[in-house]
C-alpha cells in the first residue's frame, strides 16, 4: 500500500476524480485495533494501469 499526502491546494494534474482534496477523518487509536479487513471489491480498477487516468 502506498500512502501519499498533499496539499489541498495542489491539484494534481490530469485527474478526473476528486478523491484527492476529500479531508482524512481523524478516528481514535482503537477503531485500527478492532476494524476488520474485508478486501477489494471486483469493481477496483486501480490495479490496472490502462484504466488509469492519471497515466494517459
Amino acid at each position: 500500500m502506498i500512502s501519499c499526502y498533499n496539499r489541498c491546494s495542489n491539484i494534481p494534474y490530469n485527474e478526473p476524480s476528486q478523491s484527492s482534496t476529500i479531508p482524512l477523518t481523524i478516528v481514535p487509536d482503537e477503531a485500527l485495533l478492532e476494524a476488520t479487513a474485508t478486501g477489494l471489491e471486483e469493481s477496483s480498477d486501480f490495479l490496472e494501469k490502462e484504466k488509469d487516468e492519471a497515466l494517459k
